[in-house]
């Protein structure tokens, strides 16, 4: 928001939780509950005050969607005599190609409220060879 807020106050604002929930009662109602990976939009007063008072959302609060991916290496050194050998590797980055959405949009007013935009790199391999003498 280039430092300004809509309090004006140059902090970042915090929505407040609307009367009689808390952070774990609401379930999301999004179409695609694949992205939609935050809280739901329930949760939270329809407006941010304009006294210049914080909301009572605490920072960090929420946390985003879960991570998990498995990388591996397979190495083979394969001798050639004394002094020569070969070695071949391969790398796998995110092995199982798991989907590892990014943290939602946070801000309340926007309309992908609570919605993953983007996610991880997808499963990489790579491969080499190095030859020693």
């Amino acid at each position: 928001m280039g430092g300004v807020d809509r309090q004006g106050t140059s902090l970042s604002s915090r929505a407040s939780f609307a009367s009689g929930s808390d952070a774990f009662s609401a379930t999301d109602t999004a179409d695609n509950r694949r992205i939609y990976t935050g809280p739901s939009r329930t949760l939270f007063a329809e407006s941010v005050p304009l006294d210049g008072n914080q909301g009572t959302v605490g920072r960090g609060v929420f946390r985003g969607p879960k991570f998990s991916k498995v990388d591996l290496s397979l190495i083979k050194r394969i001798p050639l005599n004394e002094r020569m050998k070969f070695t071949v590797r391969a790398d796998f980055f995110n092995l199982f190609n798991t989907v590892n959405l990014n943290t939602p949009v946070s801000d309340v007013f926007d309309p992908r409220f609570g919605i993953s935009t983007a996610a991880g790199s997808a499963r990489i391999i790579q491969f080499a060879g190095r030859f020693d003498f």
